[in-house]
């Protein structure tokens, strides 16, 4: 784990307090490189009904939000996240 991480259950709390509001968030990807999302959660654009097979309640450290940027969903690593950035707020690991 990279030194400045935040814990999953304080990012999981971060992220459900957005209440579908957008929020940035920086984090590491697989490849060891930063990634900055603008996202959001709470969005059912698109969606197919299939499912991803995890996701909040999974056992696996990844949380499904829509990338506001792109258009698209994306999941985020929440063993990995470096920042929040929601409210006017800057929460740093």
């Amino acid at each position: 784990m990279h030194k400045s991480e935040m814990s999953r259950t304080t990012v999981e709390t971060l992220i459900d307090g957005t209440k579908g509001r957008t929020f940035g968030v920086s984090f590491v990807k697989k490849d060891g490189t930063v990634r900055r999302m603008v996202a959001r959660t709470g969005v059912y654009r698109y969606v197919k009904g299939t499912g991803a097979g995890f996701g909040k309640g999974s056992m696996k450290p990844l949380r499904t939000v829509f990338d506001m940027t792109k258009g698209a969903y994306r999941t985020i690593p929440t063993d990995r996240v470096l920042e929040i950035r929601f409210g006017g707020r800057i929460h740093k690991a």
